[in-house]
């Protein structure tokens, strides 16, 4: 995949030895903004709109 279809940069959190995704977007000293997902799908489904919420609002994506 393209850095042009999927231009955010992957975060990982460690919990107990795995290893969570996360998509981290948007001005640090906004409200955030969680948008969950179901399987099989990920955070690639949002990829259109994580640039405008992230204009206004911190973004988080976690991939469980």
């Amino acid at each position: 995949m393209t850095n042009n279809l999927y231009p955010f940069r992957s975060n990982y959190y460690d919990l107990d030895g795995l290893a969570y995704h996360y998509l981290d977007e948007g001005p640090r000293d906004g409200l955030p903004i969680v948008m969950l997902h179901g399987n099989p799908t990920w955070s690639f489904y949002y990829r259109t709109l994580i640039p405008y919420f992230s204009i206004l609002l911190p973004y988080l994506n976690p991939l469980f």
